[in-house]
């Protein structure tokens, strides 16, 4: 593959992908943290109801 071609394919990808990505990922590790949340949470209400 040529070096000049690798260059413009990085080039390509960091400014367009990545601006898409970042947020897909950030929103994945909100969705994820929220989700250890909620199951501590119904832990805790259980602990309480008890």
């Amino acid at each position: 593959m040529d070096a000049g071609l690798l260059q413009m394919v990085m080039s390509v990808f960091i400014e367009i992908v990545l601006p898409y990505l970042i947020p897909i990922v950030f929103l994945f590790t909100v969705f994820l943290f929220t989700d250890e949340i909620a199951g501590l949470l119904r832990h805790m209400m259980k602990v309480a109801k008890k």
